[in-house]
């Protein structure tokens, strides 16, 4: 008997219907939920891991992608009604960071629900253009560019059918993070923490930093070391600034 939450939009590697908060985790561009996939069991019993499954890619690769923020949150915004009952915690990673930050505004919006606490991590802030667009070059150069940010595993560069499969996956998601139009409105009414690598040639601490703009709460930023995806190379340090920064919300909650 499937969960009366099921949806394609969430995937749950460990369900923990004892945990206290949700932690939404939204993937980068061209990712799925796999991302998250060890996140439960590095995580403590009080968090229940919620991976976010965009269409277009893993188990949903027969469904269209997105194509802008605003289709995405049509979509996705019903889908997860149902499991926030609980106190929860959005992640966003990269293009995650952006979707998370405009879901955030439109839950609050509309049904007067918010996270408890906001991690956007290798991300620019959102009122903020990108001073290099690629979404548009050709497929090589496009390529790599984002071999630059060392985006794209070597087991997958390797293989012509991969690349094929994924570059347009990966353009279709950086069209929407760089068309994106900010249009201003007011502040999260959350704490916000911003996590950033130190080698990230795409998003400098300055440019981390500027989401303190959209938080009215707490505000917190930390450099990791490594380049945009550190959340490869430095995981269980990310994961304990992660657990770190909501043990005032895990310790208010009851158990």
């Amino acid at each position: 008997m499937s969960s009366p939450l099921a949806t394609p939009w969430i995937r749950l590697f460990r369900p923990n219907p004892s945990a206290t908060i949700r932690l939404f985790c939204f993937p980068y561009a061209g990712s799925g939920p796999s991302a998250f996939k060890t996140w439960p069991s590095m995580l403590r019993g009080d968090i229940e891991v919620c991976a976010i499954h965009y269409p277009g890619r893993e188990m949903r690769s027969q469904e269209p992608s997105f194509r802008s923020l605003a289709e995405l949150q049509e979509a996705i915004v019903p889908a997860m009604l149902p499991w926030l009952d609980k106190p929860f915690v959005f992640f966003g990673y990269s293009m995650g960071a952006l979707i998370s930050f405009e879901l955030a505004r439109t839950l609050t919006a509309e049904t007067g629900l918010k996270p408890e606490h906001a991690f956007f991590v290798a991300a620019s802030a959102p009122h903020l253009i990108e001073p290099r667009p690629i979404h548009e070059l050709p497929d090589a150069e496009f390529l790599g560019e984002l071999v630059k940010l060392n985006g794209i595993p070597q087991e997958v560069l390797d293989r012509a059918d991969l690349i094929e499969y994924m570059l347009p996956i990966l353009r279709t998601d950086f069209k929407v993070c760089e068309t994106y139009k900010y249009s201003g409105g007011t502040p999260l009414q959350c704490p916000v923490t911003v996590f950033g690598g130190e080698q990230d040639p795409r998003v400098d601490r300055a440019r981390l930093e500027a989401w303190a703009l959209h938080s009215s709460m707490y505000f917190s930023s930390m450099l990791f070391p490594g380049d945009h995806f550190f959340i490869r190379t430095a995981e269980r340090t990310l994961l304990r600034a992660v657990v770190r920064e909501l043990e005032p919300l895990l310790q208010a909650l009851p158990s």
